[in-house]
């Protein structure tokens, strides 16, 4: 029973204890993400074109358990044509458990083993724990994250395939 309680609570999974949520968790999915930055004529085609390449999926509020999943089954949806950019928008979340966190991790490294890069714009308390993982880029907010992954496409963009199949596996 002790270790029950103790994965409970690590994990956040006591339902008695959910908080009432009065707003959904994701706020957006979509593809055709798109930043401020000023484009050429050609590079306004090209991400035109590309535009399931780059999607950006935003959150708002505590992801517990039960978020965490709602934010991974909507991610899951939006995933981008491969090779794509998944671009995280956490700047409404004000906090994460740690075993959502996990969660969290777990799937998008899956993602990004498919060929995908992780992009993830959110708030300064939080930026360390995504640039902790090697393959996210890690951004202060949504506008650079989606600039930076325009940025990429433009410049040739990721290698196609999971890096598998490129043999740098």
């Amino acid at each position: 029973m002790a270790a029950l309680t103790e994965m409970s609570e690590r994990l956040a999974l006591h339902l008695m204890h959910a908080p009432v949520h009065l707003t959904a968790t994701v706020t957006d999915t979509g593809h055709g993400a798109r930043s401020s930055r000023a484009r050429s004529p050609e590079q306004t085609a090209l991400l035109n074109r590309s535009r399931r390449r780059i999607i950006a999926v935003g959150a708002q509020g505590e992801l517990e358990f039960t978020e965490t999943e709602q934010l991974l089954g909507a991610v899951e949806g939006a995933v981008p044509v491969p090779p794509g950019w998944l671009v995280l928008d956490l700047m409404a979340v004000t906090g994460i458990r740690p075993g959502s966190a996990a969660l969290l991790a777990a799937g998008l490294a899956d993602i990004a083993r498919r060929g995908h890069r992780i992009v993830v714009a959110a708030q300064e308390p939080f930026l360390g724990a995504a640039d902790g993982h090697s393959g996210w880029h890690a951004f202060g907010s949504r506008d650079d994250a989606v600039a930076w992954c325009e940025d990429q496409l433009l410049a040739g963009g990721p290698p196609v395939g999971p890096p598998a199949a490129r043999g740098g596996g």
